[in-house]
C-alpha cells in the first residue's frame, strides 16, 4: 500500500496511526466481514500538521518503533497506541478494550 506523504515526519505519523490498535482492530474486523482491500480509505486520519502536538507525538512513537526494530529491541507498541488513542479521542481504557477485541478476533486469546 502506498500513501503519499510530504515529509518523513508525516510518513511516520501515518505509519503509526495505521499500525495502532484502533486502526488494526478496525481493519481486522472490516476484513473479517468484507472481502476488500480498501479499509484504509475508511479510516479517518487527520491531515498531518507538524505543529500539532498529538501528530508529532505519534510520529515520534513511530520513529522510536522503527529504531527499536532496526536494533533488534522490543518495540514500545503502547506508546504508539496511546498516541493514536489521543488522535481519535479515545481513552486508555478504550484502547485496552480494542486490544482485547483484536486478540479475540485474531484468536490470540486462545493461545493463553
Amino acid at each position: 500500500m502506498l500513501v503519499a506523504c510530504e515529509s518523513a515526519a508525516e510518513a511516520h505519523y501515518v505509519c503509526a496511526a495505521l499500525n495502532s490498535i484502533p486502526a488494526r482492530a478496525f481493519i481486522a474486523s472490516y476484513v473479517a466481514t468484507h472481502v476488500s482491500t480498501h479499509p484504509i480509505a475508511l479510516i479517518d486520519i487527520p491531515r498531518f500538521s507538524s505543529s500539532n502536538e498529538t501528530h508529532a507525538l505519534l510520529a515520534k512513537a513511530s520513529v522510536s518503533a522503527h529504531s527499536s526494530t532496526q536494533q533488534g529491541s522490543s518495540v514500545d507498541e503502547e506508546a504508539v497506541d496511546r498516541a493514536a488513542a489521543a488522535l481519535w479521542g479515545l481513552s486508555a481504557q478504550d484502547a485496552a478494550a480494542l486490544g482485547q477485541f483484536l486478540d479475540k478476533l485474531l484468536k490470540r486469546d486462545l493461545r493463553e
